[in-house]
């Protein structure tokens, strides 16, 4: 579940909340930790429309982790995230900068030794630069709505920027040097 599932045409927070909880329970039940983040928004006039929606839905992973025993990050303490800088070119998902925030966030709670080394991912991932108005509307607004009114979802016939495992730290030589 994820922001995604919020911005449909029709979205029903109290089912997605359900349908996560029991997610989570199944997860939880094996031991393993499971980390929520509430879902939040870009400082942008447009993004209010779904304002209400997330807070709804913030408000069921705040009682989902209290329920469940799952390890809440809760973006409102962050509110550096809705700035322009943390999000890509297309004003909707995050940048590089965005996403090595919130994993920061993750490390810090789970305890993570040295967290800090996260910061390695800049050589991995690039940054984005902001784009002109009329480019963004070009390449990512009409695009979305087209999908939307055509019943596309977001991600359909797209390709993941990166398709495999993004190793930090030593290189694949130093790994296979330090196994044998």
């Amino acid at each position: 579940v994820g922001a995604n599932d919020l911005v449909k045409h029709r979205a029903a927070v109290p089912a997605l909340a359900a349908s996560l909880e029991a997610a989570v329970r199944r997860v939880r039940a094996t031991g393993a930790d499971v980390v929520l983040v509430t879902p939040f928004l870009p400082d942008r006039r447009a993004a209010a429309l779904y304002t209400r929606r997330f807070s709804a839905f913030a408000t069921a992973l705040a009682g989902i982790a209290a329920r469940t025993g799952a390890i809440l990050i809760d973006t409102d303490l962050h509110p550096v995230l809705a700035e322009r800088q943390h999000w890509g070119e297309d004003l909707v998902h995050l940048s590089s900068r965005g996403h090595r925030f919130l994993a920061y966030r993750v490390a810090e709670v789970l305890g993570v030794p040295h967290a800090d080394a996260l910061g390695l991912l800049d050589a991995a991932l690039h940054e984005n630069e902001p784009i002109g108005r009329a480019a963004w509307w070009r390449r990512h607004a009409l695009p979305w709505v087209w999908r939307r009114l055509h019943g596309r979802a977001a991600g359909d016939g797209r390709r993941a920027k990166h398709d495999d495992y993004v190793y930090v730290g030593r290189s694949s030589v130093e790994r296979d040097a330090s196994v044998v």
